[in-house]
Formats: C-alpha cells, structure tokens, sequence
C-alpha cells in the first residue's frame, strides 16, 4: 500500500471521528436547550399567575399618560412593615 493511500485512510478515519464527536455535542446541547425551554415555560406560566405580571410594559396612567412608571406597596405579612417596589421615571426628584 502506498504512503498516499495510508495517509488517505487514516485521514478518513479521523474524519469520521471528528463527527461522531460533533454529533455527540450536538446532541448534548439539544437536550440543555430542551431542558432550558421547559423551564422557560414554567417560569412564564408561574410569572402569569401573579399580579403585577408585565406591569411595567403595559402600564399606562390614567391621568398623566406616562408608560411604565408605576410602583406598588408592599407590606411584610409577619412584622407589617410597608415599603414602596417600582419603576419611577428617570427624572424623578428624589
């Protein structure tokens, strides 16, 4: 067999290894990106159960027209202590 012909089918050889490695990656990044779209959707739907779900993005005032500025109270239910959670406009005074 000639130098050529041995060189020609150890490279094929590799070549075929350096796919099934591929592949192999391949697949394990489908299953990540599978496992992390599931939790996608369970994030979102628990996110959908709550209140203030896309507050920020849909929230219009009725009386000044601003978008998005908007906070609510929040309130410990152990100790009752209240403090304000929100977005305020950017050239709000403090």
């Amino acid at each position: 067999e000639s130098r050529l012909a041995k060189l020609e089918r150890s490279g094929a050889g590799k070549s075929s290894q350096q796919g099934a490695l591929q592949q192999s990656k391949v697949e394990r990044l489908s299953q990540q990106f599978r496992g992390l779209a599931e939790a996608i959707q369970v994030i979102q739907a628990g996110l959908k159960n709550t209140p203030d779900y896309n507050l920020r993005a849909e929230f219009v005032c009725e009386h000044c027209g601003s978008h998005g500025a908007v906070n609510t109270r929040q309130r410990c239910s152990k100790c009752g202590n209240e403090g304000w959670w929100g977005w305020w406009p950017l050239n709000r005074k403090k």
